[in-house]
């Protein structure tokens, strides 16, 4: 596994005051747990939902993958519980598969003495969905998706998660939501499997 770091120069991470909307926002992290063995190494997650995806019932797929340094570490595709009317309304469900997954893996880390970066960084393929997490001004009405969208929010405001955007051909989670031919398959998964440019 290379440890060093993946480079996140052309991407534009916001920072926003939080403490307006989520004053108690925090990560919960065990008092008794072990010191770290290991350097702090970076987590980095591509995430992305492929809408109605499904023929058999137009759900959505869901693609998480999460680079530990820079090699893969853990992976999820999964057809979404629920029918979504839109691609944005996909990738908060997306999102909050993510964060809960994040989780569990952050304290299965923590207690196998590893020290992670306190902030993951989210890369996913969606803009607005992204932005909508990164600015403390936005709101959703739907009720259905708003624990979804609070979840991500919460996240970020708690400081564990960065989110980002990046454009669908460079997101190696995108072969994990739909059939792409072999030049789509190695053009973002080739620098992460194989460690060089394809």
């Amino acid at each position: 596994m290379d440890p060093s770091p993946i480079s996140y120069d052309g991407l534009d991470f916001k920072d926003e005051d939080w403490t307006k909307c989520y004053p108690d926002a925090e990560e919960y992290i065990e008092e008794n747990s072990s010191e770290p063995k290991v350097d702090t190494v970076p987590l980095t997650v591509f995430k992305d939902a492929s809408h109605a995806t499904c023929l058999d019932t137009r759900r959505s797929v869901t693609g998480i993958l999460i680079l530990l340094g820079n090699g893969p570490f853990f992976y999820f595709s999964k057809r979404q519980n629920t029918l979504e009317n839109s691609t944005y309304d996909s990738e908060l469900v997306a999102m909050r598969y993510f964060i809960k997954n994040l989780l569990r893996l952050l304290y299965k880390l923590r207690m196998m003495e590893m020290d992670v970066e306190k902030c993951s960084i989210l890369l996913g393929g969606n803009n607005s969905m992204i932005v909508n997490t990164q600015l403390s001004s936005s709101s959703i009405k739907k009720k259905h998706n708003a624990v979804a969208f609070h979840k991500a929010r919460e996240a970020v405001a708690a400081g564990y998660v960065r989110t980002g955007h990046i454009d669908g051909t460079e997101n190696p989670s995108d072969v994990l939501t739909k059939a792409v031919s072999p030049t789509e398959f190695y053009r973002p998964t080739g620098p992460i499997l194989y460690n060089n440019a394809v």
